[in-house]
């Protein structure tokens, strides 16, 4: 075989180092059936960017870890667990009111680089963490 450009190299081997979370918290994704695409989504995001995240799948799931932070995908179909220390990311028209959320980003109109930095900075993670993830 001929030799591998170191360059590439380490780019492959840099795909398979594990790194820390950036944060310390674990979050749990909750969301309604019909928002399956944007759950694997915000799980994707998440993930290249080395959060700790769970699919909390069905609203009212147990959540992996007491602790967990609860980040809802509020939208038509599913406007949150009650959870007032809950963030949501809103990926309908429909915005929540002042007192349902801790906090709240809306995804409406944002192109793919936009979101993705909402949807961080929503948890407390900016996206130059987001370790080299690309819409």
């Amino acid at each position: 075989m001929p030799p591998l450009d170191p360059v590439l190299r380490r780019q492959i081997e840099a795909r398979f180092e594990r790194r820390p979370a950036l944060l310390e918290e674990t979050l749990v994704l909750r969301y309604a059936a019909e928002d399956q695409v944007w759950a694997e989504w915000a799980l994707a995001v998440y993930s290249a960017a080395r959060l700790r995240v769970h699919d909390g799948g069905r609203p009212g799931d147990a959540p992996a870890d007491p602790g967990a932070r609860e980040v809802v995908l509020y939208s038509n179909g599913f406007r949150g667990t009650g959870n007032r220390s809950a963030v949501a990311l809103c990926i309908g028209d429909d915005t929540p009111g002042h007192d349902d959320f801790d906090a709240w980003e809306s995804l409406h109109s944002q192109d793919a680089e936009a979101a993705i930095a909402l949807a961080l900075r929503l948890v407390g993670a900016d996206d130059g963490g987001s370790a080299g993830w690309h819409a």
